[in-house]
């Protein structure tokens, strides 16, 4: 049995610092989050968890290193964006931009 959990990056640390006390804490892996640049510049935790939906390549990147460097795997990638942009949206606008979301998760 593996045993992970969500990420919440903290403000003031790296990626690969917080990875590497996960994985001394016991932790087999993450679930991250995809989220809005904007967001991590308002909250006192980053609602990034880590994958901003505009620079996603970028954040992979860094996750993907943080991953190798430390063994702590990344299990899954949650759409914490459709709360915002619901699939069963009766706004049209909205229901494209959760299948943007969700399509670019899976990529």
């Amino acid at each position: 049995m593996k045993v992970g959990t969500v990420f919440w990056h903290r403000r003031g640390s790296s990626i690969l610092d917080e990875f590497g006390f996960l994985y001394e804490a016991g932790f087999d892996g993450v679930e991250v989050t995809i989220s809005e640049g904007l967001e991590r510049e308002v909250l006192p935790f980053s609602a990034r968890g880590y994958l901003r939906i505009e620079s996603l390549r970028e954040d992979v990147e860094e996750l993907r290193e943080a991953s190798r460097d430390t063994g702590l795997e990344i299990h899954s990638v949650r759409g914490g964006l459709l709360w915002k942009y619901p699939l069963t949206s009766p706004n049209p606008n909205v229901r494209k931009k959760a299948e943007e979301i969700v399509c670019r998760g899976l990529r």
